[in-house]
């Protein structure tokens, strides 16, 4: 019972401690520990904090016919009419290689990240460490940088930090150059890639032009025709020009027949004529036409499908080449390139730390936090009372 007593009573003053601390706190020791000693520490801290200043400019993608057949003015030129919805992904492109590892490197290569952020004084949390791994190192790198578009005047707006004012506009320098040459590099390579995709489909409907006119070329000289086609209406013509003679030379026969004798000289010549006659028709007929053979109209169902294979090839070489001369326009109206609208500027004044806005929002939130305990010693003075 005693034992048990004994862990009831240490029980209650563990329950106790915490609201005779807070009772302890009240007054001026509240506002000490709770507004100006957190104040004074962030003062001191802005005040020691490393300075950084910031380096702003403004590019716009543009496009080298974007403007031929419009009417230059102000407004083009920095994009303020900005419709074309593929210049827009063309910066955010830019806007997503300007935070990408390869531009990392690229800006390592020049400016040395270690060298300009590596010394921060006692501002430990802007220091790059000298052991940060690539990770560190890339997420740094993008917390130095601040990149807005603006859909209005489709303008990229690029803000770099800096210890040093001219290490901001360093920076800003490398960043805009490279962009510009990234965007060059890949406007002119998906030039060549259409121009190339464009000359080997000019290859290919060349050699299939040349194939076909080949076998037409064989095929004439197999069959000693030019063309088939004319010499068989040339043929009709003929057989319907004998069809008629034939006509007029029965007519002919008839009327011999109505006043001289069967076996006259006459009548037997006009019998040996239409005979003969008949059988030339028959011959004419037999060329163009037969069950099997060399024929005329199965050398003209061949020609008239060449020469269609051929027509088709010629009309596919035509589109090829319209295809190769519309890639080569295309190529130089399409190349892309950067608008620098307002240089990197040089700053005076440090922009960070913010001196101002950090000791205002930390006194509000402080402020805040002090009331709310005083309004839980009051709470619990009268619960006690």
């Amino acid at each position: 019972m005693m034992l048990t007593s004994a862990s009831h009573n240490t029980g209650q003053r563990t329950m106790s401690d915490t609201p005779a601390l807070l009772l302890r706190l009240r007054g001026k020791s509240l506002t000490l520990w709770c507004i100006v000693l957190p104040l004074t520490l962030l003062g001191v801290y802005l005040l020691l904090a490393q300075p950084r200043y910031v380096s702003e400019s403004r590019i716009v993608v543009k496009q080298a016919g974007q403007a031929s057949n419009a009417e230059l003015t102000l407004g083009s030129l920095i994009g303020s009419s900005f419709s074309n919805s593929t210049l827009r992904d063309d910066a955010m492109l830019l806007q997503e290689y300007l935070l990408s590892p390869d531009m990392l490197y690229l800006v390592q290569q020049q400016f040395n990240l270690h060298h300009a952020f590596g010394n921060a004084g006692v501002d430990w949390f802007y220091q790059l460490p000298a052991d940060a791994s690539r990770e560190q190192l890339l997420d740094y790198y993008r917390h130095r940088l601040s990149l807005r578009f603006d859909d209005k005047t489709g303008m990229l707006i690029v803000r770099s930090e800096g210890f040093t004012p001219a290490a901001a506009k360093h920076l800003n320098q490398i960043l805009l150059k490279e962009s510009g040459r990234f965007l060059n590099e890949l406007s002119h390579k998906i030039a060549r890639e259409e121009m190339q995709f464009a000359r080997q489909e000019t290859d290919h409907a060349y050699l299939a032009l040349g194939q076909a006119r080949e076998r037409l070329l064989r095929f004439q000289n197999q069959h000693r025709v030019i063309n088939p086609i004319e010499q068989g209406l040339a043929a009709s013509r003929m057989i319907a020009e004998m069809e008629t003679r034939q006509a007029q030379q029965e007519a002919e026969l008839d009327n011999l027949q109505r006043y001289l004798q069967a076996d006259a000289p006459q009548i037997e010549a006009a019998r040996h004529a239409l005979s003969a006659l008949k059988q030339q028709i028959e011959k004419e007929k037999a060329k163009l036409s037969a069950p099997s053979g060399d024929r005329l109209n199965r050398t003209t169902a061949e020609y008239t499908e060449l020469k269609g294979r051929l027509d088709f090839a010629t009309d596919l070489y035509k589109l090829a080449l319209n295809s190769l001369e519309k890639a080569r326009v295309d190529s130089g109206r399409n190349i892309k390139s950067l608008a620098v609208i307002a240089t990197p500027s040089l700053a005076e004044e440090a922009e960070y730390p913010q001196r101002g806005w950090w000791l205002i929002s930390a006194a509000l939130v402080l402020l805040l936090l002090c009331g709310t305990l005083k309004l839980a010693i009051a709470i619990i003075e009268d619960h006690y009372t």
